[in-house]
């Protein structure tokens, strides 16, 4: 437990959160105020006109000059509200499907200098991910619906109709009066919209798997069917289309686009790949690039083929000899943030398809870049413990990656013997990782170039987090709830204390500190548990949160919690028995990954990077005018307490010692010590309740007063009872 130096900070504290609220940049927020963002991410889509492509790099729209596909040239970037997942170019404008902020139209007559126009949120808080104009209308896939937007006037789209499709719209297509909606696992939905205010469904057809685009030519329909590779599809009748070729393709294709008289590609792992067409009915491959990964969608300008990959940027394909394309660039662009740890105003972000990144965060309104180390599988947690970051990339196993060096971070070593680290705890020289559906391994990193595992302790559930204090592991595993173990012999770890205090909680993450494990469930919110009998541990307080809570930090008596309600939501325990939701801040979607220093916020998202949030508490520094000389180490355990704690000091010399306890209001309420004279050295002093006064559960001030050299001090710590 901090000491506090000035005694009114406490009492003032409480009172200083409830009367602060702060609203930023039209974002949903409270007792918070964001400093800045580093918004690169995954590419979705792009658009070309005259060498000039349009994409998506996290929440940014990046217009880059390809003229020189060798040296990309950026001539502008502009931030949208979140990220870019589809888009289509029509008139000088950029209509953008942008998730949970709908439809974005920005105009582009001068690439250069890019101007937002304006916005719409889709009804129903639909999330879009792709969308086709006209001259009057936007046509919107949603998640769940199909969305028209009259956009004649581009200053004040207007949303019109809208059509329940029950899955995903991956990509929407306009032929006429027909829209094809690729709808997913539902197929392809084809839409009449002669009347666009009353849209109708004309067709609905299911090829078996997802629908992730679809392209027309004439009376043939060619598909990208995600594992059942390409298929073409006559439509002379386009209520009942018959299949006429297929070609298997080595994973998920995912777009197609025409080339005189080829089919390209975008096969997510398997490349860049051409068909040749001509002859529908036996479709041949005849040329690849195997090697262009995360190929998600293509757009063809002349000889070139522009494909957006998502952590791999933007890549630029000669495609003029189809037999053998060649890769002439690549725009570098960010992955989603999947994990984050932060020292010395150093930001670690493990990014999803990509590798780690160090980012210098001491500008939060300017963060930069400093280094990265790249990754063959998918990041997905680490963990930062003196001058290693312990990166799990799945069945790639552990990385141990030396940032002695930030700007110039070393793969020392790697250990492959885990399939689905959910997290990592970093203690000395051991790892400890929650493995899903594997339990806990230990792992001995003392040799980063020879990792071993030391132990293993499996459990009924799946273990999606733990924490590590001293010899004992507290794992938050699913259904089963909150297991703590005692691990100070690993070849015989003992389960010692267990708690599903929300029943069926499905336990997320989990933190200890003082005595107290905060423990967040999927679906029953924050859970304060009692744990200085570990045997025994005992819910004393509980929040129950509209939305699941997935991770959770705790920090000076706040906890900072990822919610699928608010984004980040922050809890007042500074009394333990009654949390607080005392404020929030909407980071959009998909929060993934949560670090707090101070009361500085950094929250990694899949999709649209990194937010630094700063927690508005107000803190005053003045200190009392004699500050002790010796630092007497003032210190009082358990607390929390139910019925006694020791309060334990030292001292260098002969001094006058006094310790008061008071409530919140400042009352006196009990006298440890009065102007009691000791000696230089070590002192313990119980304080137990008298059973004969009534002292109620919450939060109280241990005072010490101390007079020496003709110098009187104080200091003060905060006591949390229990009932």
């Amino acid at each position: 437990m901090k000491s506090l130096k000035n005694l009114n900070v406490i009492l003032q504290l409480n009172v200083v959160a409830m009367l602060l609220s702060v609203t930023v940049y039209a974002q949903d927020s409270k007792m918070c105020t964001l400093l800045g963002r580093w918004t690169n991410g995954p590419s979705y889509c792009v658009e070309v006109i005259n060498d000039i492509a349009y994409f998506g790099n996290g929440s940014n729209l990046e217009i880059v000059d390809f003229s020189n596909p060798a040296e990309p040239v950026l001539l502008s970037r502009l931030f949208t509200e979140s990220s870019i997942r589809g888009m289509t170019i029509h008139n000088d404008k950029a209509f953008l499907a942008m998730g949970y902020s709908g439809l974005g139209i920005v105009d582009i007559s001068i690439p250069e200098s890019p101007v937002y126009i304006t916005s719409i949120e889709l009804e129903e808080r639909d999330y879009a991910y792709d969308v086709v104009v006209n001259d009057s209308m936007a046509y919107i896939g949603g998640q769940f619906f199909f969305h028209i937007v009259d956009i004649n006037d581009a200053q004040m789209p207007v949303e019109i109709a809208r059509y329940e499709t029950y899955h995903y719209t991956l990509s929407v297509s306009l032929q006429d009066s027909l829209v094809y909606i690729s709808n997913g696992s539902n197929g392809l939905r084809i839409m009449d919209v002669t009347d666009p205010y009353d849209p109708m469904e004309f067709h609905l057809f299911d090829p078996d798997n997802y629908v992730m685009d679809i392209e027309i030519k004439d009376t043939i329909l060619y598909m990208a069917n995600n594992s059942n590779g390409f298929r073409i599809f006559g439509i002379s009748d386009v209520t009942n289309p018959i299949e006429l070729g297929k070609i298997e393709t080595e994973s998920y294709t995912w777009d197609v686009e025409f080339y005189e008289n080829f089919a390209v590609l975008a096969d997510f792992n398997g490349g860049l790949r051409i068909i040749d067409i001509s002859n529908p009915e036996d479709p041949q491959e005849v040329g690849s690039v195997a090697d262009l990964s995360l190929a998600g969608d293509i757009f063809i300008y002349g000889d070139k083929a522009f494909v957006a990959r998502r952590a791999k940027g933007v890549s630029v394909v000669d495609i003029s000899n189809t037999i053998l394309p060649e890769e002439l660039g690549n725009y570098e662009t960010a992955g989603g943030a999947y994990a984050i740890a932060v020292r010395d105003n150093l930001a670690f972000v493990a990014e999803q398809d990509n590798g780690l990144r160090v980012l210098d965060v001491s500008d939060p309104s300017d963060i930069t870049k400093i280094g990265f180390i790249g990754t063959n599988e998918d990041p997905g947690e680490l963990t930062l413990f003196g001058d290693y970051i312990y990166l799990s990339c799945y069945q790639e196993g552990v990385r141990i990656v030396d940032i002695s060096d930030p700007g110039n971070p070393v793969l020392k070593g790697l250990y492959s013997g885990l399939l689905d680290a959910e997290e990592i705890f970093a203690k000395e020289d051991t790892l400890y990782v929650a493995n899903q559906d594997g339990g806990m391994v230990m792992i001995d990193v003392s040799d980063p170039m020879a990792p071993r595992e030391i132990a293993t302790y499996d459990t009924e559930g799946r273990t999606y987090s733990l924490f590590v204090e001293g010899n004992y592991v507290y794992m938050a595993d699913g259904g089963n709830g909150l297991r703590i173990l005692d691990a100070s012999d690993p070849e015989l770890i003992e389960e010692i204390g267990f708690s599903n205090p929300g029943g069926d909680s499905r336990a997320a993450a989990v933190f200890v500190e003082n005595n107290m494990a905060f423990f967040a469930a999927l679906d029953s919110g924050l859970r304060i548990l009692d744990i200085s009998d570990r045997s025994l541990p005992e819910e004393i307080g509980v929040l129950i949160e509209e939305a699941y809570i997935s991770k959770l930090v705790y920090n000076n008596n706040y906890t900072y919690m990822l919610s699928g309600a608010k984004g980040m939501e922050i809890a007042d325990v500074s009394d333990p028995t009654s949390p607080v939701l005392s404020g929030w801040f909407n980071t959009s979607i998909d929060p993934v990954d949560i670090a707090v220093e101070d009361n500085i916020v950094y929250v990694a998202s899949q999709r649209d990077g990194i937010y630094i949030i700063k927690h508005d508490i107000i803190i005053d520094h003045v200190q009392p005018e004699n500050v002790p000389t010796d630092n007497m180490g003032f210190t009082c355990y358990p607390n929390p307490f139910r019925t006694d704690t020791e309060f334990s000091f030292n001292l260098q010399s002969d001094t006058k010692v006094s310790i008061y306890i008071k409530n919140i209001l400042g009352q006196h309420v009990a006298t440890i010590l009065h102007n009691e004279h000791l000696s230089p050295g070590s002192y313990s002093y119980i304080w137990r309740c008298d059973p004969n006064k009534i002292f109620e559960s919450g939060i109280y001030i241990s005072v010490i007063e101390t007079t020496a050299r003709n110098q009187k001090s104080v200091d003060a710590l905060k006591l949390i009872k229990l009932e």
